[in-house]
């Protein structure tokens, strides 16, 4: 980078200064919607803070794709999409997937 650089209109520079800053802002819990909303666009997903901590939380999360799969699969799908737990920043994580239901059926939530 020359001296005459602006490191604020260096595209590469930006990219990877900015995002993880963005990411570093966010409560768990909005991260964790964020994550689990790119990987499951179709999904209904509730994020509780359960203790009022953002430290102990709890996931619901509803899809199609969890059809015909098993807990542990589903539950591996999820964790998949959040990264490593956000750099163990999150202390307990309760997990609940469902398959989507039928619709029409009073087991959806927003």
């Amino acid at each position: 980078m020359s001296c005459f650089s602006n490191p604020l209109l260096d595209t590469q520079s930006a990219d990877h200064s900015m995002e993880p800053l963005a990411e570093e802002t966010l409560s768990n819990v909005h991260w964790i919607r964020q994550k689990l909303d790119a990987a499951f666009p179709q999904a209904d997903i509730m994020v509780t803070d359960t203790r009022g901590d953002d430290q102990h939380l709890s996931v619901t999360i509803i899809s199609g794709i969890f059809a015909e799969k098993s807990r542990i699969t589903c539950h591996q799908m999820v964790y998949a999409a959040l990264d490593h737990m956000r750099h163990n920043q999150i202390h307990a994580l309760a997990l609940r997937t469902q398959a989507k239901p039928f619709p029409g059926s009073a087991d959806t939530f927003q």
